[in-house]
């Protein structure tokens, strides 16, 4: 999302600073896109249930944010993860805030800490979703909510003939993690009478901020079903294109 926006960020001839943790090919990809780009410190964190070690991990990364945030050259302040919603409401100095809301969080502890957030900074909010906006209504004013679904711009409507392979071809796209339904994706397959449907299941996407476990079951319970792993895809548009069916059985 950040990369499809950027494109429209230049071409109004503003200034746009990139900012994440680690290093990749997002970086690459921004700076040809226009942007400048900054490496910040943030996390790792487990997986899961949160350690103590996290949340400790979490406040110092909070307040070292924070102060970076302060002393940035920015008139606005654009966000699309949970986890660095504190510090940037806590470092914006008034200037405006858009939250990018692209999860269902889930814990009450996460809602909680991102509402107050929210409020404090009277952000406005993006969620790509009714369903993720309806976790930060209490906390945000009806005129800072906005429901805009992410689009596929390669894609137009056009017709589709489907069966065209004598076979359905059903997938998933999203990494390889808990949240994102894989498994049962494949339960829901193993279900499936091969005398009524003939098809071939599609996983696109690699393991990513998920335990190596639940890969493993994935692979276990792929075994014996015309399973076709992708791996990793920027193509999504042509992944989409392949399919006949696209089931989306994340819980995030």
């Amino acid at each position: 999302c950040l990369l499809d926006l950027l494109p429209a960020v230049r071409d109004r001839g503003w200034r746009a600073l990139v900012a994440a943790p680690g290093s990749g090919p997002l970086f690459e990809a921004a700076r040809a896109a226009g942007a400048e780009t900054a490496r910040i410190q943030l996390g790792p964190y487990g997986s899961g249930s949160k350690s103590t070690t996290d949340a400790v991990r979490f406040l110092a990364d909070t307040v070292r944010l924070r102060n970076w945030i302060r002393l940035q050259d920015a008139d606005m302040i654009y966000l699309s993860a949970p986890r660095p919603l504190l510090a940037a409401a806590l470092g914006a100095r008034g200037r405006p805030v858009i939250f990018h809301a692209q999860h269902f969080l889930g814990k009450r502890y996460a809602v909680a800490t991102a509402g107050w957030a929210l409020r404090h900074a009277r952000a406005t909010v993006i969620a790509d979703a009714h369903y993720v906006a309806a976790q930060y209504t209490p906390h945000v004013a009806p005129d800072l909510m906005h429901v805009i679904y992410n689009g596929v711009s390669e894609i137009p409507f056009c017709s589709r003939r489907f069966f065209r392979d004598r076979f359905w071809k059903i997938g998933l796209i999203g990494r390889i993690a808990p949240m994102k339904g894989q498994a049962d994706f494949l339960r829901a397959a193993a279900l499936l009478p091969a005398d009524l449907i003939n098809a071939r299941f599609i996983i696109c996407g690699g393991p990513m901020f998920a335990p190596p476990e639940y890969l493993e079951e994935v692979q276990r319970l792929a075994a014996g079903l015309p399973v076709d792993f992708l791996g990793w895809r920027t193509d999504i548009a042509g992944v989409l294109a392949g399919l006949d069916m696209l089931v989306v059985p994340s819980t995030s």
